[in-house]
C-alpha cells in the first residue's frame, strides 16, 4: 500500500458545548457521505461479502470522542483499491481531524505511483466552516483573493517560509483582455473561468492553498509571474529556497508574446496542457486546453504531497480510552473478559484479512475472464481480416483519383464532399488559375480538410474554430481580408466573406491560391465563395 497524502487539522472553539456540537454536525456531514458511495448503513461495519468495505472508528470516553471511518473503494476503470480514512476527535473546546489516503493494487500487491485522487468532499465540507489550521497554514476549501501591495507582500514572505507546510497554488489574475484574450476568438466567457476555478476547488481544495491574485500583488512576488496564469509553490524542505523549480502553465498566446522578457529562455518549455509537469517546466497550453489543466495540477500537487502525522488531540482521546478500559477490567478482576476482548480483536483482524483477500481473487477472476474475452476478440479479429482479404483478391482495385487540375479537383470534391455548398461563381474563379496537378491536389485536400472539420462539427465533436482545427490538424494557414468580400452563394445571392485559407507553396503571383469560405453550423454545411488567384 502506497499513502498518497496525510493530513492533520486542528480547531479551537469558545466553548466544551460548542466542541461537541461541531462534532455532531460533522459526524452527520460524513455519514450522509458514506451513503452517497453506495454504503447500506454508515454506523457499522460492511459485510465481508460487499465489495465496498467500511471500518468504523469510534470511540467516546467521557467528555472525549473520536468518530471516524477507513472506507475501501474499487477505483473505476483500473484495478487499484482507493482507502479514504477520516477520523474526527473532540476533547473539552477542542477539535481535530485526521485525512488520509492511500491506494493498493490487489491483483499483484504493487503500489501505484500516479493514481488521480482527490480532496474527499466530507472533508472539503468541514474544512469550509471554522478556522481549521493545518500546522500554521490555514487551508480553506475554495479559492481567496490577494489584491494589492499589501497584500502581495504578505504572500511573499507565507510563500518563501519555511514553516510552512502546505502546496500554494496560484492563479494571476492578469486581466481577462490580456491573458485569456485569442487573436479572432476574444476572450473567454466568465462562466468558463468560473467553472476552472470550481474544478480546481473540488479537485485540491482543503490539501492546499488556492490564492488569486492581481497585477500589484503579483509584482510583490519574488517568482517572476509575467505570462503565468497557476503557479504551483510546493512546501520548502529544510535549507531550501526559493526558486523557479516549481511548475507553472501559461497560455500560449500570451506567454510568446511578451518579447521583453528579460530571459525568454529561463524555463523549458513543455507543450499541452496534459500529462505530467517536470518541476522545471513551464506547461503552455492552447485555448481549448484550460480544463485539460485541472489533473496536471491536482497530480502536481500530490507530486510532493503533505505526510503528517495523526494529530495528538486524536492519540491522547484513543489512549485515555485504552487505560480507561484496562483499569475497568482490572478493578473487576475479570480477566476472561480480557481475554475475550484480545480475541475479538484478532478476530476483527483476522476477518479484515480474509476480506482483503476475497477481494484480491475476485479481481485475479476479473482478469482471467478478460483476457479470456481479450483472446476471442482477437481470434474475431483475425476471421474477419482473412475473410477481407478473400473479397479483396476477387474485387477489381481501384486507385484514388488524383486531379490534373483545378477544374478535375473540383469535380472530385463535390462528388464526394457532402457537407460543402458551391457557390455560382466558384468554377469561373478557379479557371483562372495557373493550374497544374500538385496544385490541385493541395486544392483538393484543403477543400476535404473544410468538409472534415464541418462533419466534426456537426457530431458536436469540434471544440475550435473550423479555421483552428483545420491549422491544428492540417497546418492550412487561413487569415481575415482587412475588407469583406463579396461573392454569390449557392443560390446566387451574393453573401459577404472575410475568412479565407492560404496555400503557401506558390512560386509565382497567378498561382497563389485563395479559398473563402463560411462556416454555417446551424445548416451543418459549409459554404465555398471563392477560389482562385490572391486577390
Amino acid at each position: 500500500m502506497r499513502i498518497v497524502t496525510s493530513y492533520a487539522y486542528t480547531l479551537d472553539v469558545e466553548s466544551a458545548d460548542e466542541a461537541e456540537l461541531r462534532f455532531k454536525i460533522y459526524r452527520g456531514v460524513m455519514d450522509d457521505w458514506l451513503l452517497e458511495q453506495g454504503v447500506s448503513d454508515p454506523r457499522t461495519d460492511s459485510p465481508s461479502d460487499t465489495f465496498i468495505q467500511l471500518e468504523r472508528r469510534d470511540v467516546s470516553h467521557k467528555s472525549s470522542k473520536i468518530d471516524g471511518f477507513v472506507l475501501n473503494q474499487p477505483i473505476l476503470e483500473s484495478s487499484y483499491m482507493l482507502y479514504t480514512r477520516i477520523e474526527l476527535a473532540c476533547k473539552e473546546s477542542a477539535l481535530a481531524l485526521f485525512a488520509q489516503l492511500s491506494v493498493e493494487r490487489k491483483t499483484d500487491r504493487i503500489a501505484p505511483t500516479n493514481v488521480p485522487v482527490a480532496c474527499p468532499r466530507p472533508l472539503a465540507t468541514i474544512l469550509g466552516t471554522g478556522h481549521w489550521l493545518c500546522g500554521q497554514d490555514r487551508l480553506l476549501p475554495h479559492l481567496r483573493r490577494a489584491f494589492g501591495p499589501d497584500e502581495g507582500r504578505r504572500l511573499a514572505e507565507h510563500i518563501a517560509s519555511p514553516g510552512r507546510t502546505t502546496p500554494i497554488v496560484l492563479l494571476a489574475n492578469l486581466g481577462k483582455p490580456i491573458w485569456t484574450s485569442v487573436p479572432q476568438q476574444g476572450p473567454y466567457s466568465e462562466d468558463v473561468w468560473q467553472s476552472f476555478i470550481a474544478g480546481l476547488e473540488n479537485e485540491v481544495g482543503g490539501l492546499s492553498q488556492i490564492v488569486e491574485v492581481d497585477a500589484a500583488a503579483s509584482d510583490e512576488l519574488d517568482s517572476d509571474m509575467e505570462g503565468i496564469l497557476v503557479r504551483l509553490f510546493w512546501p520548502l524542505g529544510d535549507g531550501e529556497l526559493l526558486d523557479d523549480q516549481h511548475p507553472a502553465w501559461a497560455p500560449f498566446d500570451y506567454y510568446f508574446e511578451l518579447d521583453e522578457r528579460d530571459d525568454p529562455l529561463e524555463y523549458d518549455i513543455h507543450y499541452g496542457g496534459t500529462g505530467n509537469p517536470n518541476p522545471s517546466w513551464v506547461t503552455v497550453f492552447r485555448r481549448h486546453e484550460l480544463m485539460a489543466l485541472l489533473p496536471a495540477i491536482r497530480d502536481a500537487v500530490f507530486q510532493q504531497a503533505a505526510w503528517q502525522p495523526i494529530p495528538s488531540l486524536i492519540d491522547e482521546v484513543r489512549r485515555s480510552y485504552e487505560i480507561e478500559q484496562r483499569e475497568k477490567f482490572s478493578e473487576q478482576g475479570d480477566w476472561e473478559q480480557i481475554a475475550d476482548s484480545y480475541q475479538r480483536d484478532a478476530k476483527r483482524e483476522h476477518d479484515r484479512a480474509d476480506r482483503e483477500e476475497s477481494r484480491a481473487n475476485a479481481l485475479e477472476r476479473e482478469n482471467v475472464g478478460l483476457k479470456r474475452s481479450l483472446k476471442e476478440l482477437q481470434v474475431a479479429s483475425d476471421r474477419e481480416k482473412s475473410r477481407s482479404k478473400a473479397i479483396e483478391s476477387v474485387l477489381p482495385t481501384t486507385e484514388s483519383e488524383s486531379p490534373d487540375d483545378i477544374v478535375h479537383a473540383l469535380r472530385i470534391a463535390s462528388e464526394g464532399c457532402n457537407h460543402l455548398l458551391w457557390g455560382k461563381s466558384v468554377l469561373d474563379s478557379a479557371s483562372k488559375i495557373h493550374s497544374e496537378p500538385a496544385l490541385a491536389e493541395k486544392v483538393l485536400s484543403a477543400l476535404k480538410a473544410l468538409d472534415e472539420g464541418t462533419s466534426e462539427a456537426v457530431q458536436g465533436r469540434l471544440r475550435n474554430t473550423l479555421a483552428g482545427w483545420i491549422h491544428d490538424k492540417f497546418g492550412i494557414e487561413s487569415s481575415p481580408d482587412a475588407i469583406e468580400r463579396q461573392f454569390p452563394d449557392h443560390k446566387g445571392t451574393a453573401t459577404r466573406f472575410s475568412l479565407h485559407l492560404k496555400l503557401k507553396e506558390a512560386t509565382a503571383a497567378n498561382k497563389a491560391v485563395r479559398i473563402y469560405f463560411d462556416h454555417r453550423p446551424k445548416q451543418g454545411k459549409t459554404l465555398i465563395g471563392y477560389i482562385g488567384p490572391h486577390l
